[in-house]
């Protein structure tokens, strides 16, 4: 019995095979969009979160893409045991690490700052494969946070990837909806269901498990045969069981796609007992085949199939020779079938709920922090801020840099209301220059030990006076205190050369001089740094 038939095999192959290719070429490229990386200096990560989940979707409906977003990022990497790897990435090389651990085709990172009114997007786009940055864009724009959280992520995937148009939600996006009167909708309500629209997304529902009947024509070049079944598959593995009167056949089979027309790959075996040529005959056959399941609607797909078999047969009563053969030999095997599928969600319990991510809101002030985060409102324009949206205190002397008329003090110096490293004046007694000993070592040993522990850093000694005398007697009183301070710290072991002095005499009061004691105040030292 020959079952051999090179030219049907070399025919139906090179037509699966036209199918399986367009079924590849059909496949976009997968690109990743990280969390977007906020400058925070002058911005705040859930900015971050908004902006690179806005920019998801834009470019999911552009097309390039399967694209995937900054959710399903921190999803996978759970799955990979890697959910401490850093997502909100500002450079090419922290977007490559997320990207090929991810194995997608392409990532883009990007980076948001705020100076004022003004503010940027940066993106870039990394191919993971080549390990280089395909392509970079910058979008400035003027204006409030929330109009540049609005407009920056389509404007810059215009200038990204060379596109001019983007298509609306309502182009790509098809939901079975029940027709319902439009609601009438008050003048007060519009802005507030415009915001919501805007940032509400469809939810998503994955089917991951499939069953249904398959009926089918499985052929060698010996015969064919009619059958039916069911075919059960979750997620890309399915199996196949189908039967008629003459025997039964089973497979594994392997759809590169969940969902779709997708290639395959079919493990099957066969079992029949049937009459062939007048004699009784039972075989098995095992064998794989290569084809292409193509949807025809959502839940009725067509497969085809083609492979290679091994038949194993055996004559269970005598023929016309008197005799039984058995054999075993190489075979075509080819299939043609209908199935219908029904989908069901994936019974496992589902995943925590994530927050919402809410749009930036106003940020009166301008200062960058957005008002419900916002510790300070009202700081006036231009002034530097902390993440709290609070004046900031570079030098931590507890005096915020907009009130310090002497920025850069050393840590651990005793400041006054202005953040001035001030030596009070009870080192001197009332119109003396000495140093009243009583009290110096121990205000100076404290000023020793500073600027010992910064040892590169170099001090202007000011002296200061009240307003008794006259003021050429003041000021060079004032010179004469700067310098019995210098001297002191210098018998200490300060270096001379980090030292220099300078007299204001009683131009420079820090109080009235009207009571003893704001004269008092004002008879002092002041110690700057020099940069």
């Amino acid at each position: 019995m020959k079952r051999k038939n090179v030219p049907f095999i070399l025919a139906v192959t090179a037509f699966l095979l036209a199918f399986s290719v367009t079924g590849y070429c059909n496949e976009k490229p997968t690109c990743a969009v990280l969390m977007f990386y906020p400058d925070v200096a002058s911005t705040e990560m859930n900015e971050g979160h908004y902006l690179s989940e806005q920019y998801a979707d834009i470019l999911s409906r552009v097309g390039l893409f399967e694209v995937i977003n900054h959710k399903d990022v921190t999803r996978m990497l759970e799955e990979k045991n890697a959910a401490n790897i850093n997502q909100a990435c500002a450079s090419k090389d922290c977007a490559l690490a997320v990207g090929q651990m991810l194995n997608v085709d392409y990532a883009i990172y990007g980076v948001i700052g705020h100076i004022g009114n003004l503010s940027s997007l940066e993106t870039g786009l990394v191919n993971v494969k080549n390990e280089n940055e395909a392509q970079r864009a910058v979008t400035d724009f003027e204006g409030t946070q929330q109009e540049f959280a609005d407009t920056a992520p389509s404007e810059n995937i215009k200038s990204l990837f060379g596109v001019t148009n983007l298509p609306g939600k309502q182009e790509i996006i098809e939901e079975e909806t029940v027709s319902a009167p439009e609601p009438v909708v008050q003048e007060g309500q519009q802005a507030q269901m415009a915001q919501e629209e805007k940032i509400a997304e469809p939810v998503k529902t994955e089917k991951n498990f499939y069953i249904g009947p398959r009926i089918g024509v499985a052929a060698t070049n010996d015969g064919v045969a009619l059958g039916g079944g069911l075919e059960a598959q979750f997620k890309h593995l399915a199996c196949q069981f189908l039967m008629n009167k003459d025997g039964f056949a089973a497979g594994i089979s392997y759809y590169l796609n969940q969902e779709g027309s997708s290639p395959f790959l079919t493990l099957a075996g066969t079992y029949y007992d049937t009459e062939n040529h007048g004699v009784d005959e039972i075989g098995r056959i095992y064998g794989l085949l290569l084809g292409y399941r193509l949807n025809i609607t959502d839940q009725l797909n067509a497969r085809l199939g083609l492979g290679a078999g091994y038949v194993n047969w055996d004559q269970t009563e005598l023929n016309k020779a008197g005799t039984k053969y058995n054999d075993e030999e190489y075979i075509p095997i080819f299939e043609v079938s209908l199935g219908y599928s029904f989908g069901f969600m994936n019974s496992a319990p589902a995943p925590a709920p994530v927050a919402a991510v809410e749009p930036p809101d106003a940020d009166s002030d301008q200062d960058g922090v957005f008002d419900s985060n916002d510790a300070c409102p009202g700081t006036p324009v231009g002034v530097s801020v902390d993440a709290k949206g609070c004046p900031a205190d570079r030098d931590k002397d507890g005096v915020t840099d907009d009130n310090d008329k002497c920025p850069d003090t050393p840590e651990g110096a005793e400041v006054d209301a202005r953040g001035c490293w001030v030596i009070p004046g009870v080192l001197f007694h009332t119109d003396q220059s000495t140093l009243n000993d009583e009290h110096a070592e121990n205000l100076l040993s404290t000023v020793v030990m500073i600027m010992n522990h910064f040892p590169d850093r170099r001090y202007e000694i000011q002296g200061h006076t009240d307003n008794v005398g006259t003021a050429a007697y003041n000021q060079e009183l004032s010179e004469q205190r700067a310098i019995s301070v210098k001297d002191f710290l210098v018998s200490k072991g300060i270096s001379p050369d980090r030292l220099t002095t300078a007299g204001f005499g009683f131009n420079n009061p820090v109080t009235s001089n009207e009571t003893e004691d704001g004269r008092a105040t004002n008879r002092r030292v002041e110690i700057k740094p020099i940069f």
